[in-house]
């Protein structure tokens, strides 16, 4: 499955008032319609627990891997999000902006690639979707 960083580059990226980027369209409408209408309901997603009113909570991509409730279409749209090669694209969009906010890790941003493997600091290397 495509990222949703597949077709944008560093010419995409808006600095005003911060830096990020605006995908339009960003999945086709066939994609779209599935995710929308396999979206799972609220008492998987929190895990049964009431929560108050603006309270954040997580589901992250080892509890969807594992989870049977949630279908294979949002589990192949979490785990393309979820990867390496997504890190990679997010760092190569916004690079010039990570260089001038972090210059001493400048080595680390022109090869996105090499980011970690320098110390072992890859979170996901071990995980489900490395």
């Amino acid at each position: 499955m495509k990222t949703l960083l597949e077709n944008v580059t560093s010419k995409d990226v808006r600095m005003d008032p911060f830096p990020h980027i605006v995908v339009e369209n960003a999945v086709g409408p066939s994609l779209a319609d599935q995710l929308l209408s396999e979206y799972p309901p609220m008492e998987i997603l929190t895990r049964g627990r009431d929560l108050g009113s603006n309270e954040r909570f997580n589901f992250d991509s080892e509890e969807v891997k594992k989870n049977s409730q949630v279908s294979d279409t949002w589990k192949s749209f979490i785990e393309a999000h979820a990867s390496r090669t997504f890190f990679e694209q997010f760092v190569l969009v916004f690079r010039d902006v990570l260089m001038e906010i972090h210059p001493h890790l400048r080595a680390w941003w022109e090869n996105p690639r090499d980011i970690g493997e320098r110390r072992g600091w890859i979170p996901w290397k071990q995980k489900m979707y490395s």
